[in-house]
């Protein structure tokens, strides 16, 4: 069913302010006639002041206790007034009970005293069973404590009763003493369950410490304006209760779990990013719309009923995504929820308290407003560490699961982060190409030798066969158009880079700082005459590329004017290779061996610095690759400070540990993947990832692996493959080995339920993750392993931690005081609903028991059971 129309908590439970003693203008006792006086011409006008100092009092529930008398139309029209400013007022009385020199009992009754027609004004029937004649503010019951209580409970309608003023006159500790209290307490039996709150405590240490049977009720407190309306908001001494619904049962729920929902300082408001609410527009979910508590929402429902399908929208609006285990599952599910042009939409604040928008369509990114405009933010910029944990996700083996766990805990690495690595990464790969390069140009160098003899013998023919003079004049040609040739190629590469400097400099243009402040007035100056001249360089900077492009024209030009000077002297040297005409005098061949002889002469004048270059392309190499490896370490001390703030907050039986690069199987199998079907030893590989810390270790090393290898042929391959894939070697990276030990065991060697207990004791614990979102986190464990390791500690950290969870355990809505429970179900195939409501609305508690505890009678024959057998545990011990 939909949300109920008038939802004044769409958030669920919140801490309101409560005054349990208030008094009208009805009331009798002679110490109000000055309230009384101040509206003697003006009667019609109290309603609305005495509303309007609720409302200044920022006060929500309100009790009205005359003594011993009530007015059913007051009341009505206080109460009609009062809920059109969110304010619940319930009926009640001050009742002078008869016990000592008279006890006032606050006694509040439940609506149906007032409303149900048949109950002919239920209230007053019960003042008449007490006073023989019209009372007073002195006036005394006729019935004592225990049988008000039972005349009370004849009516059989619900009602508490809250002692006023305890510790002074007329005050139930005051008058009774502790002797004689506990005497009442044991004559009342269970009607004294009715007592739920104690008002105006003085001393609340010594009344716990002397209270004589079990615990005191709730310490709550009233503004008992005695003189003026103007008293209630004037009051020092205010109490808060934690609500969901303005109804009489919330105001008894929250007193009867008075330890959770009962204050009497102000609660502060939260701070720190938290969300508001998500809905849907579009798709399966369309229309619906969950209000999240700051602290804990639950959504809760059958299987199949849409509450992991709100998690999973929900993260995937946020720009989470899920790890490997059943990733595709989820996404299929978004997928299915938000089909056909549906969108998620995420409403909350940020840090800094401003109005955050995040609306995500399916196949788009996640688009961020802020106070209403648009940003090019992510969520992550404005709900930074959100943690989320789907289905299966704790309970999942998979070999990276420590490291994705410590990603979430310590936050992915950022995009400056990523982008910094990836471009020391591209500098080493490049560094290895220049090397590599340098060793095969090396590598050809005696190949280069041989062919220069080779060529230079084949041309001695032409000269023994006394036509080499004859051919000097084409050499001469050739030689000339080739220089004009290389020359040309040359230019064209320096204006490519040159020109690609042009794109860096405008860049540096763009950013260049301009200094506002007052104090930095001869920064500024110096600042602005650095740009002047640096602008009047570039201008020397456009003539160089506008001279090398003319240069390069004009080169082309003569090229051209070159190549048909060649045409032009074809029949010429057609002619000379027919004057020639000797067997194995080519004039074609002599042109091109001639050409390629010259170009070895230059290749081989070049090879007497090719040394020093290998070294200078080695040197780059390492100084890249130790960068790379320095980043990364830096990267690693940032987790492990993350980690020892992480440590802070969590139980000393959970140990977060990282080493650095220490994962020696990963890189025992990256070795073997190198080294595949060269036939490498595995007891090499294994000497390998002992000693030598990573690819890098490895070609520092790479002169002396025969110290650590001893076998000549396991050497020669592990170098081959080094060579061959450098850039593989000095930029994959040995990932760090992550542990988690709970009780000085591994997690990974756990049992599933030993193992979720401990991520969720760790998680429960964490001070650093302002928003949580966890799908069905009870998955292998008992009732008893939730209540101790989850819902505890879960009850402490939600005051600073907004929990999303979805969960089939009633344990956690239930005994985790979720402040906010949606009740998800597919009403048809493709449709969904749910039902809103806090856990002390009757309406949720009816869905709890329906969904969670198979219903009603279930829930009331396990009920039996369980009191037979604690019954039986306590007759055995006795």
């Amino acid at each position: 069913m939909p949300n109920e129309p008038e939802n004044f908590f769409p958030h669920g439970a919140e801490w309101v302010r409560a005054d349990f003693h208030l008094h009208t203008l009805k009331e009798p006792g002679a110490s109000r006639k000055q309230l009384r006086a101040e509206f003697r011409d003006r009667e019609n006008e109290f309603v609305k002041e005495w509303v309007g100092q609720l409302v200044a009092a920022k006060i929500r529930i309100a009790v009205i206790t005359n003594h011993n008398t009530f007015d059913v139309d007051e009341y009505k029209a206080l109460r009609k007034a009062a809920r059109r400013e969110s304010i619940l007022v319930l009926p009640g009385v001050e009742l002078g009970i008869n016990a000592g020199k008279g006890i006032h009992a606050l006694i509040v009754f439940a609506s149906d005293w007032v409303d149900d027609q048949a109950a002919n004004d239920g209230i007053q029937r019960f003042l008449n069973s007490q006073f023989t004649s019209t009372p007073d503010e002195g006036s005394r019951s006729v019935e004592d404590i225990a049988g008000c209580l039972e005349k009370l409970d004849s009516y059989d309608k619900d009602y508490f009763v809250v002692f006023a003023h305890v510790d002074s006159d007329n005050g139930l500790i005051q008058e009774l003493g502790w002797g004689q209290l506990k005497h009442v307490i044991e004559t009342c039996g269970d009607r004294w369950q009715r007592v739920l709150g104690l008002q105006k405590v003085m001393w609340p240490d010594m009344v716990i410490q002397h209270w004589p049977v079990g615990l005191p009720p709730a310490f709550v407190e009233g503004s008992d304006p005695t003189h003026s309306i103007a008293e209630i908001s004037q009051s020092d001494r205010p109490c808060w209760l934690k609500i969901g619904d303005l109804s009489f049962e919330s105001v008894k729920f929250a007193l009867t779990d008075y330890g959770q929902r009962v204050r009497l300082t102000e609660p502060e408001p939260r701070s720190g990013p938290m969300l508001h609410s998500v809905s849907f527009a579009g798709g399966l979910l369309d229309g619906q719309e969950y209000g999240l508590s700051e602290q804990l929402t639950t959504l809760i429902g059958s299987r199949g009923g849409g509450k992991s399908s709100v998690i999973e929208c929900l993260r995937y609006a946020l720009g989470i995504e899920p790890t490997d285990v059943d990733a595709r599952y989820k996404n299929e599910l978004v997928k299915a929820m938000l089909a056909n042009g549906g969108e998620v939409i995420v409403m909350g604040r940020n840090e800094h308290d401003q109005l955050v928008e995040v609306r995500r369509p399916l196949g788009f990114d996640p688009q961020v407003r802020l106070e209403g405009n648009a940003t090019r933010l992510r969520p992550g910029d404005v709900f930074p560490n959100v943690l989320y944990f789907g289905q299966k996700d704790l309970g999942s083996r998979h070999e990276s699961f420590e490291a994705e766990f410590f990603a979430r805990l310590t936050g992915a690495a950022t995009a400056d982060d990523q982008h910094q690595e990836t471009q020391l990464v591209q500098a080493v790969r490049q560094a290895v190409t220049d090397y590599q390069s340098v060793l095969k140009a090396k590598g050809l160098d005696d190949e280069y030798a041989q062919e220069q003899e080779r060529l230079k013998h084949q041309l001695a023919v032409y000269a023994e066969k006394g036509v080499e003079d004859r051919l000097s004049a084409l050499t001469v040609f050739d030689t000339d158009q080739r220089g004009v040739d290389e020359l040309l190629g040359q230019l064209k590469e320096l204006r490519n880079r040159v020109s690609q400097q042009d794109a860096d400099w405008r860049e540096v243009m763009a950013d260049w700082p301009e200094l506002k402040s007052g104090s930095l007035q001869a920064a500024a100056a110096r600042l602005t005459t650095l740009l002047e001249n640096l602008q009047a360089s570039k201008t020397s900077f456009d003539r160089l590329v506008t001279g090398l492009q003319g240069t390069e024209t004009e080169l082309e030009s003569i090229r051209t004017s070159i190549r048909e000077t060649e045409h032009e002297l074809q029949e010429g040297f057609a002619q000379l290779q027919r004057e020639i005409a000797k067997p194995g005098l080519n004039l074609e061949e002599y042109r091109r061996k001639k050409s390629r002889y010259g170009q070895l002469v230059k290749l081989q004048q070049a090879a007497a610095n090719r040394t020093q270059a290998e070294q200078t392309a080695l040197s780059k190499v390492l100084t890249a690759a130790q960068a790379l490896h320095r980043f990364r370490r830096e990267l690693h001390r940032k987790e492990e400070t993350a980690l020892e703030t992480c440590e802070k907050s969590i139980p000393d039986t959970i140990k977060l540990t990282t080493q650095f690069e220490d994962d020696r199987e990963s890189f025992g199998r990256f070795l073997a993947e190198q080294l595949r079907s060269t036939g490498f030893r595995a007891a090499s590989r294994d000497r390998i990832v002992e000693q030598l810390r990573n690819g890098l270790a490895i070609f520092e090393h790479r002169d002396k692996l025969q110290d650590t290898l001893g076998a000549i042929a396991d050497v020669e391959k592990l170098r081959t493959a080094l060579f061959e894939n450098l850039a593989e070697f000095l930029t994959w990276r040995v990932p760090d080995r992550r542990e988690i030990t709970f009780d000085g065991s591994p997690v990974r060697k756990l049992s599933l339920g030993q193992r979720a207990t401990a991520l969720l004791t760790l998680l429960t614990s964490l001070d650093d993750h302002p928003i949580m979102l966890l799908d069905q986190p009870e998955d292998d464990l008992d009732n008893e392993t939730i209540f101790r390791h989850v819902v505890a500690p879960l009850l402490e950290r939600k005051k600073h931690c907004q929990f999303v969870i979805a969960t089939h355990n009633a344990n956690i809505p239930v005994l985790g005081d979720a402040e906010q429970i949606h009740a998800c179900r597919e009403v048809q195939q493709g449709e969904y609903d749910h039902q809103s409501g806090s856990l002390d609305c009757p309406a949720t508690s009816k869905t709890i028991v329906d969904i969670m505890e198979g219903g009603a009678e279930a829930f009331l024959r396990r009920q039996k059971v369980l009191q037979q057998w604690t019954k039986s545990v306590s007759d055995r011990k006795s």
